[in-house]
């Protein structure tokens, strides 16, 4: 069983590595093509950049969630990791804004492996180990969450003002492009020279669209109950759309409320935080999840969490203030913060979506969950970066100013607590759990009454004994 365990959680640091690597450059990125001048706008772009191949996963997931009920989880699993091997390498040689969001959206669109991985660490654990076997996903993002700033952050180089971002000269030598060229680019004119990603979206919106309707009508849907995992998976929204402003924020001049960090600055932050996310996910999470429930815990790490994001933005204040061994000790502390209660969050939704159906459709519903997921992370970065930029372009005051954005988040964190409470506490328990204490809850009503009926009949014939001994 712990060989699968391992593969699958190889598969899992290789999509963290690929996720996370670019958060610590991206704001330095969309800078390097001159798209703008100013540093207070790269947030829109930075936003819809971090959101697009989430957009694709929404056309993708659930088709291969299903595709996999049928021939297998083996076979997607490996055609998922060629292809982000294969996107991954040709993100490398980027060129210009509209290479980087085409490589992006082909991975987005490609690569189905965290619901496939859920789906088989589900059917091969067991009820008494469910909680450390769904941690060894987080276990493992946690890992590409320690390496990817690093590789980010660490090895990037912005030297290149004509637009090539990784590996220049061999980029160059390929491409034959200058930046110059590139800013003559058009939307309509990438929508023509590379229309076949939105035809391949359309295709695999078509294909999961006919496969839903097919294989799951409305009472099936409501034995699926749906709606739970909405409830729940609205978290995947407010951790990404923290991650998307936290690197904006910090990006930015000290007088815009910044502390004008470089990229490996950030990447720092963000390995440190994925260092505290490995430790919290094996160690603390089965036990405390054993000891509260996953749903409990699930609330607990988002109510704690709000109180990280609302006071973010304070960064600033204290570096001013304190001087900048008490900012890099406030961003510091703030990142393992929020990985300890992101630890929390993150095994517990995938335990709560697996409980929520049997085995038989577990690959399905796991493509729904990833569906729902995408939707969230792929409108939350890009609600992030505008509402970002427009925060600090907005010359308005407190709250309304680069605060704004972390009080949003704020306020998203504590709707979804209080929409946590509309999920049953049935959920806790896995499928075939229920329904084996459903039968035996069944099974010892039948006992009971069968005991009463016996008890009656005994009752009555000693009435009845009494009745003749009194007559005679």
């Amino acid at each position: 069983m712990w060989g699968q365990v391992f593969v699958i959680a190889f598969s899992v640091v290789s999509d963290a590595l690929n996720i996370i690597q670019s958060i610590p450059y991206i704001p330095f990125l969309i800078e390097s093509f001159h798209i703008t001048d100013s540093k207070k706008q790269v947030g829109y772009l930075a936003g819809l950049l971090m959101s697009i191949s989430h957009i694709c996963q929404i056309f993708s997931s659930f088709f291969f969630g299903t595709l996999s009920d049928k021939i297998g989880r083996r076979k997607i699993m490996i055609f998922g990791n060629f292809a982000l091997a294969i996107t991954t390498f040709l993100f490398g040689f980027t060129f210009n804004i509209w290479w980087v969001f085409l490589t992006k959206g082909l991975s987005g669109l490609l690569y189905e492996n965290i619901g496939i991985a859920n789906t088989i660490l589900n059917e091969i654990c067991s009820s008494g180990n469910q909680a450390l076997c769904m941690s060894v996903v987080g276990f493992s993002f946690g890992i590409g969450s320690v390496g990817g700033p690093i590789l980010g952050g660490y090895t990037v180089h912005l030297d290149a003002k004509k637009g090539s971002f990784w590996m220049d000269e061999l980029n160059y030598q390929i491409f034959e492009r200058n930046f110059k060229d590139d800013e003559k680019q058009s939307f309509g004119t990438f929508l023509k020279s590379h229309k076949y990603i939105f035809l391949l979206c359309l295709l695999y919106g078509l294909i999961s669209l006919v496969l839903f309707i097919k294989k799951f009508q409305i009472k099936k849907l409501e034995k699926f109950k749906l709606k739970n995992q909405i409830k729940i998976l609205k978290i995947r929204f407010i951790f990404i759309f923290f991650d998307t402003i936290v690197p904006l924020l910090l990006f930015q001049e000290e007088k815009d409320g910044g502390l004008d960090f470089e990229a490996h600055e950030i990447a720092t932050g963000s390995s440190v935080s994925g260092a505290s996310f490995l430790f919290f996910q094996i160690l603390l999470y089965p036990k405390i999840s054993r000891y509260i429930s996953p749903l409990n815990a699930y609330r607990i790490g988002v109510g704690a969490n709000a109180l990280v994001f609302v006071a973010f933005p304070f960064i600033n204040s204290i570096h001013v203030r304190f001087g900048w061994q008490a900012g890099w000790a406030f961003y510091l502390t703030a990142m393992v913060l929020r990985s300890l209660f992101e630890s929390l969050t993150y095994s517990s939704t995938f335990i709560l979506i697996n409980n929520s159906a049997k085995s038989f459709r577990i690959g399905g519903i796991n493509g729904i969950g990833q569906t729902i997921s995408a939707f969230f992370r792929a409108f939350g970065p890009t609600l992030a970066g505008s509402l970002s930029s427009w925060s600090m372009t907005n010359n308005a005051k407190f709250p309304f100013n680069y605060y704004f954005s972390f009080f949003f988040n704020f306020l998203l964190a504590i709707l979804t607590i209080i929409v946590s409470f509309l999920v049953p506490k049935w959920i806790n328990k896995r499928a075939f759990i229920r329904n084996k204490m459903k039968r035996k809850l069944k099974k010892e009503k039948q006992k009971q009454k069968q005991k009463q009926k016996v008890e009656q009949e005994k009752s009555e014939d000693e009435n009845e004994i009494i009745d003749l001994t009194e007559k005679f």
